[in-house]
């Protein structure tokens, strides 16, 4: 993707980041240079090394190294610094939207106390009945799935009984 900018110049998106089991972080990136997925990939793995001989020459207590070294998550900041060296630059963006993403929607007691003023903004802006709905139907859910699982295990226990029962 590219977009123009003021001088007319086309500049390329790039967006780089890390996710994991728990989080993740991306940064949204430009450039004046169209880089392939392999050539940014080089240019990211580029600035790692370079993060990396740092680290190894000034030994800077504030980066976790842990036990096996550093996850990208420990040093994409640093990272991202290297790109902007060589001529990669920040999207400053107009605005952004951004809520914790695990909390129900549909249900403010769901995570109370961690949900955040923009999660409860969006829950009063669902129609009450709307909210009720989907509440309703997500436990109609949860109530099926219960007695899927229980029937599962009444099946489980009978076809064990009737195994035990061939052994005697």
């Amino acid at each position: 993707m590219y977009i123009c900018d003021y001088h007319g110049k086309r500049i390329y998106v790039y967006d780089i980041g890390y996710s994991s089991y728990e989080e993740s972080s991306y940064v949204q990136l430009t450039h004046t240079k169209k880089f392939t997925e392999a050539q940014l990939r080089r240019a990211v793995i580029k600035a790692i090394i370079t993060v990396l001989k740092w680290i190894d020459e000034k030994k800077p207590k504030e980066i976790y190294l842990g036990c096996h070294g550093p996850g990208f998550d420990d040093l994409d900041k640093f990272v991202i610094a290297e790109l902007e060296k060589v001529g990669f630059k920040r999207i400053k963006f107009q605005a952004e939207f951004s809520i914790f993403g695990w909390p129900s929607l549909t249900d403010n007691s769901h995570w109370e106390g961690q949900r955040g003023g923009a999660l409860d903004k969006v829950y009063d802006a669902i129609p009450v009945k709307l909210r009720e709905s989907i509440t309703a139907l997500g436990n109609q859910r949860e109530e099926e799935m219960v007695k899927a699982m229980e029937e599962r295990q009444k099946a489980r226990e009978i076809a064990a009984k009737k195994k035990g029962e061939g052994n005697v």
